[in-house]
């Protein structure tokens, strides 16, 4: 919940939504993240690409949301207000961003 808005609440949002894993499954699963590397599977995918990221993310640098544009340039990228929970933290405006990029889709 660092950085988030409203920390408190998130907090207790994610407390009531995740299950309750053993500390052991926390970790595989935060290894597991450290050794993905999707970069592949995203250059080689033709279709349209919506990328969103948190503008408070500790764990997911706004630069990341760059480097990724210098990369990729075709793909779309929007920042929202919000932290690394930006699903729990701001719902509306994660379906916004995503109705608006699938709306895009229809012009084309």
């Amino acid at each position: 919940s660092q950085g988030a808005r409203d920390p408190r609440t998130l907090a207790r949002q994610l407390q009531v939504a995740l299950p309750q894993l053993e500390r052991e499954a926390l970790v595989a699963g935060l290894q597991l993240l450290g050794q993905l590397d999707t970069r592949a599977a995203l250059e080689n995918f033709r279709g349209p690409q919506l990328h969103l990221f948190a503008e408070a993310d500790a764990l997911v640098p706004l630069a990341a949301a760059e480097a990724l544009l210098e990369w990729l340039p075709d793909v779309e990228v929007s920042t929202l207000a919000a932290s690394h929970g930006l699903p729990l933290e701001c719902p509306d405006e994660v379906a916004s961003a995503i109705l608006r990029f699938l709306r895009e889709g229809d012009d084309a």
